[in-house]
């Protein structure tokens, strides 16, 4: 069967078109994760015309269920990109020396970033001393307490990206199965808490030690961008982590706005003094 293979303008339309019958902005992904996405699930559901694929979304509320399941909450990869999480290692240890340490994900819509910091917090008996905060147009916690399939090749992933970072299996068993899902056991979500907040239009909270925003700046334009990155900076301590990812890169309008590097490599800063 022939595949979709949607282009730029098609993906906007799409996402334009979740905006406005769901409230949800898919602005978060990147085109190129998003069209992996679409068309895995058009295939799936034997779909090879965007036209075809658009009025089904329209027309067909259990349609746009499946597809809202497919590309936010089923997809549990944890631990990607390793790197990354080696370094959020290294720097949320200092939580056992602070008190009111507060790690923020903002637009976060979905979920095995959330849980990955989360299984990582517990792995290092650090959920009294860290809270976590995430904010996103919808609160996907949860959805998030759902679970994923049981699929033991994504298990497996997990399991390998686990160990590419701390050289070890995981300690403990963080998902029980349930039926054909494997759900996280609640008591990773202590002290995690949602709030509604759009950062490119007002300061939400202060005192942030750490803010995680990978690779959410790619469908932005460079004005957009600036006014996210120095939304998210204000609200940052000093002394606090930025984390951006390797796919993205500072816009120039904060190149020279009191940071740092930590990890060049994998773009996380300090905020100086």
């Amino acid at each position: 069967m022939e595949v979709c293979d949607f282009k730029i303008i098609e993906i906007k339309k799409i996402s334009q078109l979740f905006e406005d019958l769901l409230g949800i902005n898919l602005s978060d992904f990147t085109y190129v994760n998003l069209k992996i996405k679409l068309q895995q699930f058009c295939k799936e559901s034997q779909i090879n015309s965007f036209d075809l694929f658009l009025k089904k979304i329209r027309e067909n509320e259990i349609f746009r269920k499946d597809l809202l399941e497919n590309v936010f909450f089923d997809s549990y990869e944890l631990f990607r990109d390793p790197a990354v999480w080696r370094a959020l290692k290294e720097i949320v240890v200092e939580a056992k020396h602070k008190t009111n340490y507060r790690v923020f994900f903002p637009s976060c819509y979905q979920g095995s970033e959330l849980v990955s910091f989360l299984i990582l917090r517990d792995e290092l008996s650090l959920i009294k001393n860290i809270e976590v905060v995430y904010s996103s147009s919808i609160d996907i916690l949860n959805k998030v307490k759902e679970g994923f399939v049981a699929d033991k090749r994504k298990q497996d992933l997990n399991l390998s990206n686990y160990k590419r970072i701390a050289g070890k299996d995981l300690t403990k068993e963080y998902f029980v199965k349930q039926q054909n899902r494997l759900l996280p056991i609640s008591s990773l979500f202590e002290n995690t808490k949602y709030y509604n907040f759009d950062e490119r239009k007002a300061s939400f909270f202060k005192s942030i030690n750490l803010v995680i925003y990978r690779n959410k700046l790619i469908n932005y334009n460079q004005s957009i961008k600036t006014i996210l990155i120095n939304n998210l900076l204000k609200n940052l301590k000093t002394k606090g982590y930025f984390v951006m990812g390797i796919k993205e890169s500072l816009p120039k309008g904060v190149e020279n706005n009191n940071l740092e590097s930590f990890d060049e490599k994998e773009n996380i800063y300090i905020k100086k003094t």
